[in-house]
């Protein structure tokens, strides 16, 4: 379930049962749980108490929390010394999930990104090393799972040159496919 699929199902008329039920470890209400404290509304926003309920759910295999933990960690909005936000992205892309496969290619190339200056980040040479290809195999995978931004990245890829060959067709026509599927990213490297 998404985030935004989770934030219409709480409701005020729906939150006492979504408490019980998370209470009685049911997987998809500890989940909904996770989610009104990141988000806040019913709730006041609290990241340890999402990570425990995302932690709780991840651990009988809902594949967003696992996502949801490792995106907690990685903003810094909890501190778990036991725990990476890589570690979070593995297991639940290992569970399915689409945005834990496109978090875990953007490791690599948010990295890239960050080592070029601003006048050259979109002119910058090819790179074919292991890493820019391991990006590319976790974004053609999270296409798979039909996750829209991973059509982006791809597209960023083709353009560069990043883990295979630099080809502007390609790109325009992923982000093209990205624009279909309502991907601001997509829309934005098209205009």
């Amino acid at each position: 379930m998404t985030i935004e699929l989770a934030n219409l199902e709480l409701t005020p008329k729906k939150w006492v049962s979504i408490q019980k039920l998370a209470r009685k470890s049911n997987t998809n209400a500890m989940y909904l749980t996770g989610v009104a404290y990141m988000l806040g509304g019913l709730v006041d926003i609290d990241s340890k108490k999402a990570y425990f309920w995302f932690k709780k759910a991840a651990d009988k295999g809902h594949a967003d929390a696992a996502f949801r933990n490792g995106f907690l960690l990685q903003h810094r909005s909890v501190v778990d010394e036991t725990q990476t936000p890589f570690q979070w992205y593995e297991k639940a892309a290992n569970m399915g999930s689409g945005a834990a496969l496109c978090a875990l290619g953007n490791t690599w190339t948010f990295d890239k990104l960050k080592q070029q200056r601003w006048w050259h980040r979109w002119i910058g040479g090819a790179d074919n090393s292991d890493s820019a290809q391991n990006a590319v195999t976790h974004y053609k995978k999270a296409l798979e799972k039909e996750y829209a931004a991973a059509n982006y990245f791809l597209g960023v890829h083709h353009l560069k040159g990043w883990g295979i060959p630099k080809d502007k067709a390609k790109a325009l026509s992923f982000f093209e496919e990205g624009l279909a599927l309502k991907d601001k990213d997509s829309a934005l490297a098209i205009a």
